[in-house]
C-alpha cells in the first residue's frame, strides 16, 4: 500500500474528527441549514495553531481542510437525499475563485440583449421547426431578462413558487451538480440573501402565463421542465445556450444577462426595452 492510499484515510479521519469537535455530528439530520454547514465550513477554512501536550505546534484547519470537509458532507447528505432521509441537501457548492486571466464580464446594453434575443428566436424557429412549436429557450432568456435570476435559480422555478394573479415570483431554490449523480434541486440559495420574492414585469408575467396555459395550469413541477418533465440538467441548459447565441457571443452567459439586468435596474433603464 503505497503512501497515498494510506495518507487519504488518515486525513478523513483527521477531518471526521474536526466535524465531530464543531457538533456537527450532533445534528439532526433534518435540521441542518446551508447557513450552518457554510459557518462550520468558513472556521475551518481559517487555519489556526494549537500545541500538543509536548509543547509541539501544529496547524489546524486551512483552505484545503475546508474543502475536504465540505467534500465529506456533500456526500453523506447526498446519500441522505438518495435514500429520501431528507429531501433537499443544506450543502452548498463551494464559491469559485475568480482566474486573474478570466475576461471582465461586460455588461450588455438594452440593443445588445435585443441582438441576443433575436438571436435566439432565429435558432429556434430553425431548430424547433419555428409556427406552433414551443419555444423554451426564448422564453428562459425572457424570464431572465425579467429578474435578473441566476441560470440554476430559473431551473429551479416551479409553479407553487409562482403567484400569477399577483404578479410575484418567489425564489426559494437552485440547481446544484454533483459528480456522478447530475443536477438536482436544493432548497436555497448560492449565496445569503438569495431567497426573495420578486414582482414580475407586464412581459415577463405574460411568457409565465402563457407557459402555464400550454402545460395545462399545472400547481407544482418545474416551470422548464426537461423532456420526461424533470427539472432539466443544468450540463443540457448550457449546451442549448451556446447554441442558441451562436460563436460570436461566445462571451455571452446567463451571468452577463444577470449583471446587465441588474446594470440596466442601476441606470433606471426599464429592461422592457430588451424584452420588447
Amino acid at each position: 500500500m503505497d503512501s497515498a492510499t494510506t495518507t487519504t484515510p488518515k486525513a478523513y479521519h483527521n477531518h471526521v474528527r474536526i466535524l465531530d469537535n464543531a457538533g456537527v455530528l450532533d445534528w439532526p439530520i433534518g435540521s441542518v441549514t446551508p447557513r450552518m454547514v457554510d459557518q462550520v465550513v468558513t472556521k475551518i477554512v481559517t487555519p489556526t495553531t494549537k500545541r500538543w501536550p509536548n509543547g509541539t505546534a501544529c496547524i489546524v484547519g486551512g483552505p484545503s481542510a475546508g474543502r475536504r470537509v465540505r467534500f465529506i458532507l456533500r456526500e453523506a447528505f447526498d446519500i441522505a437525499v438518495r435514500d429520501r432521509a431528507i429531501a433537499d441537501t443544506p450543502v452548498m457548492p463551494e464559491p469559485r475563485a475568480k482566474s486573474a486571466g478570466n475576461k471582465e464580464v461586460t455588461d450588455l446594453t438594452p440593443a445588445e440583449l435585443r441582438r441576443l434575443r433575436d438571436r435566439f428566436v432565429r435558432w429556434e424557429k430553425v431548430t424547433l421547426g419555428g409556427g406552433k412549436r414551443y419555444t423554451p429557450m426564448v422564453d428562459a432568456l425572457d424570464v431572465l431578462l425579467g429578474t435578473g435570476m441566476r441560470a440554476g435559480e430559473l431551473l429551479a422555478l416551479r409553479w407553487q413558487d409562482l403567484d400569477l394573479d399577483a404578479g410575484t415570483l418567489e425564489v426559494n431554490g437552485t440547481m446544484v451538480s454533483v459528480t456522478g449523480v447530475g443536477s438536482y434541486r436544493q432548497q436555497g440559495g448560492k449565496a445569503a440573501g438569495s431567497m426573495r420574492i420578486l414582482e414580475l414585469p407586464g412581459p415577463t408575467l405574460a411568457v409565465l402565463i402563457r407557459r402555464h396555459e400550454f402545460a395545462g395550469r399545472p400547481t407544482s413541477g418545474p416551470v422548464f421542465p426537461s423532456r420526461n418533465g424533470t427539472h432539466m440538467q443544468r450540463d443540457n441548459f448550457q449546451k442549448a445556450w451556446r447554441r442558441a447565441r451562436g460563436d460570436d457571443l461566445a462571451d455571452v452567459t446567463p451571468h452577463t444577462v444577470r449583471r446587465s439586468v441588474a446594470g440596466a435596474l442601476r441606470d433606471a433603464v426599464s429592461v422592457e426595452q430588451a424584452s420588447a
